[in-house]
């Protein structure tokens, strides 16, 4: 991406955010500038900290700007000052009167005065989720009047305005208690039979429940609905409450039903990595459908071979899959089981055979889901053959293989989803040459390999020193690593004349993050692609915010970039790894001595800075712990439980993850294995349990550490560990180097 007339940096000062509303006073009796912007600050800091009642005292004496007037109505609001806010003369600045008649409106509804409100307009000139709160309270403040016909009416037209409102489980529940109370008790049990089957997680699901049992409309729902609730269930992580549902269902269902529901328990099982439990079950159900069902057979037979796989039963799980491959079933499960038949293969060293395998999945299926898998496992087999001394294949047919492997390598990167792997066919095609005696044309890949995707996973590979940046320095974690910029853009452009960007300058600089952050929102979606410095100014206000999850959003669609483009392009490359949460993530690692950069590796890769994400497992927040974790942890800091809830607090969820990984250091560094291998094994650790990652460590024999890494046995965990180790050394290679410079400066030592 070109620099020239991108922007320009004009400040590197103390972080500092300036808005043209605090200049452009309506009043002449401004006190002097000193007194102006100290009480600015002042004022922005009590908005950060919750202060409303501080905030509107500040605020008293300086009421004749119009910006802080409406910051006065918002701290009103704040404290439910419904008759204050109504008193107030009514903000005339064109950027703010419609968020001031907003907060008026929400003061009529929350003070009971519902026949004005009914009656108000409601402003366009407001984020699309606020006009959408003003329209449900408009059909709310109908009941509140009692007029139930036009609040019916009222809540079908905000349903069909804003179909995926997210208010769409408490509008169902309000429209279905309204048709229950007008006696259409058809249509009301119908709405709550939809929230008990489509929105189990609602807190409306509970109302729907019992009305559905108080009129005997539960034990007439088919079993296939009940599976779908229960589906939504397990979605969310909810597998205790699932199993209990299903055992539950499975009593009150006839026996047509009852072996989807026993699937579905077994599924479950399966799914917690219940795995003896799930092969039980599943051999059960063969010999119940052995001669009955014929489609149910199969499916038990797929879901035990699983379960064997999961507990390293291959030989066991071979022999279902072979049987499996000889019935008919359909293509993309045929696809499946030849992929789990190679990396069975691969685990078990049986190298030849798994190359078999991959090739057979390559010629049936050219362009299937595993092509770009089956190109590398195939030339990966090849390569095991050739470091293993007790193969048994000639010299020659080895050194055609190998020839083939370099093909496989060659194409992979060219493959529709390999592009992405080329740092990893660069460094095994070097391999590939090293082993055909080509030592020159191997240094030359490497060459390439490091010059040009130097920040890949395989680049660090190269040098068993450039895993340094994952152990704790004190420099390496200094305050100053954050980087604050005030980057002012000089864009000439209409879109700066747009209203929402004037509300969001305006917001940011009163520290109004969330109604700046709506206006970035209407703002964004304007812009399009037009202007690169607009994207960049949007990308800044994201990085001002503190909305990082949205940023990396942002960035993956308006300024691609590639791994071989990291270096070249560091400030693109800085909003794809923004260094989010900073202050939080300097503390925990300087608490709890662990690199900030794998921190932010483990932290991009686990949640993409989604603070409030929880995975199919139940692991929450930014680093993704089980709440059970985060409770040992709590009890070794000798600090009080925490719930999952909590774990959304980014600053709870960091804290607690810093202390995982010093202790997972601690642990893998006992092993005494070599420096290099600490940090990979501590990032298996994370991801799949220090248990696991010792039995794959003996099992490795003495691997070297890219074959280790190559032969994890869960693919996830073999791809998490490449993913935080590239993230880590893509955040050391943009931030590092400052905190290398104020090293020198110290007389420290630096990487």
């Amino acid at each position: 991406m070109r620099q020239t007339g991108r922007f320009l940096i004009l400040t590197l000062c103390q972080y500092v955010l300036v808005n043209l509303a605090w200049a452009n006073s309506d009043s002449p009796k401004l006190p002097p500038q000193k007194t102006l912007v100290a009480s600015k600050e002042k004022i922005a800091e009590e908005v950060s900290l919750g202060n409303w009642a501080q905030v509107l005292k500040l605020i008293e004496s300086r009421s004749e700007n119009s910006l802080l007037q409406l910051l006065a109505q918002k701290a009103r609001f704040e404290l439910k000052d419904w008759a204050g806010i109504l008193r107030q003369k009514p903000n005339t600045d064109s950027r703010f009167k419609d968020y001031d008649y907003y907060i008026r409106l929400l003061a009529l509804y929350e003070s009971g005065d519902f026949t004005t409100y009914k009656n108000s307009k409601i402003p366009k000139q407001i984020p699309q989720t606020y006009q959408e709160y003003l329209s449900l309270l408009k059909a709310r403040s109908l009941v509140g009047l009692k007029e139930l016909p036009a609040a019916k009416k009222s809540f079908r037209e905000f349903l069909a305005s804003y179909p995926n409102t997210r208010y769409k489980t408490e509008v169902m529940l309000e429209l279905a208690n309204i048709e229950w109370d007008l006696e259409n008790r058809y249509e009301a049990l119908h709405l709550y039979e939809k929230i008990y089957i489509y929105h189990p997680l609602s807190d409306s699901e509970d109302v729907a429940s019992q009305r559905l049992y108080e009129s005997g409309r539960f034990e007439s729902l088919d079993a296939s609905l009940h599976l779908k609730r229960i589906q939504a269930l397990k979605k969310s992580a909810l597998f205790s409450r699932a199993l209990n549902e299903l055992k539950r269902l499975e009593k009150m269902t006839n026996s047509a039903d009852q072996e989807h529901i026993r699937l579905a328990i077994a599924s479950l099982e399966f799914a917690q990595k219940n795995y003896t439990r799930s092969e039980r079950l599943s051999r059960q159900g063969l010999r119940r459908t052995e001669k009955e069902s014929q489609e149910m057979n199969k499916n038990w037979k797929s879901l035990l071979a699983f379960s064997l796989v999961r507990q390293g039963e291959y030989d066991k799980a071979r022999e279902i899959y072979s049987e499996l491959l000889l019935t008919e079933i359909p293509k993309h499960e045929r696809e499946q089981i030849l992929m789990r038949l190679g990396l069975m293969a691969t685990d078990d060293l049986e190298f030849e055979k798994a190359q078999n395998h991959f090739s057979q999945l390559r010629s049936e299926f050219p362009r299937g889901r595993f092509q770009e898998s089956s190109h590398w496992f195939e030339s990966w087999a090849i390569l095991q053959q050739h470091f293993k001394t007790t193969s048994e294949r000639s010299t020659l047919e080895l050194k055609d293989d190998l020839q083939t492997a370099s093909q496989l390598l060659e194409k992979l990167p060219k493959l529709p989803q390999g592009k992405a792997l080329m740092g990893q066919s660069l460094y095994w095609k070097a391999k590939v040459e090293s082993a055909l005696a080509n030592d020159k044309k191997a240094n030359k890949i490497l060459s390439d390999l490091n010059d040009v995707w130097g920040a890949s996973f395989y680049s660090v590979l190269t040098n068993s020193r450039n895993f340094q940046f994952l152990f704790y320095k004190e420099n390496l974690a200094a305050p100053e690593l954050i980087i604050r910029e005030d980057r002012r853009f000089q864009v000439s452009d209409p879109a700066f004349k747009d209203l929402s960007w004037k509300r969001l300058e305006a917001f940011v600089s009163v520290k109004l993050y969330h109604w700046a952050q709506l206006e970035l929102e209407k703002f964004m979606k304007s812009i399009s692609r037009r202007k690169p410095e607009l994207r960049e100014a949007v990308a800044h206000r994201l990085e001002v915010l503190g909305d990082w999850s949205d940023l990396v959003t942002f960035a993956h669609t308006h300024f691609p970039i590639e791994i071989s483009q990291i270096q070249s392009h560091p400030e693109m490359a800085s909003y794809h790894y923004p260094q989010a949460y900073g202050e939080d993530v300097i503390k925990a690692a300087n608490e709890f001595q662990v690199s900030p950069f794998l921190i932010w590796g483990v932290m991009r890769e686990e949640s993409r800075f989604r603070s409030d994400v929880v995975s199919p497992a139940g692991a929450v927040g930014l680093l993704q712990l089980m709440p059970s974790l985060a409770n040992q942890i709590a009890a070794r800091l000798k600090e009080p439980k925490v719930n999952r809830a909590q774990l959304t607090n980014p600053k709870i969820n960091i804290r607690f993850s810093a202390f995982h990984l010093r202790e997972l250091i601690r642990q893998v560094q006992s092993w005494n294995v070599p420096p290099e291998f600490v940090f990979p094994l501590v990032i298996a650790s994370y991801n799949a349990g220090a248990g696991p990652t010792r039995r794959w460590l003996k099992e490795s024999k003495g691997a070297s550490l890219d074959i280790f890494i190559e032969s994890i046995p869960f693919s996830e965990t073999r791809a998490y560990v490449k993913r935080v180790i590239q993230s880590s050394n893509i955040y050391w290679k943009l931030y590092g180097e400052k905190n290398n410079r104020i090293a020198r400066q110290k007389g420290e030592s630096t990487l």
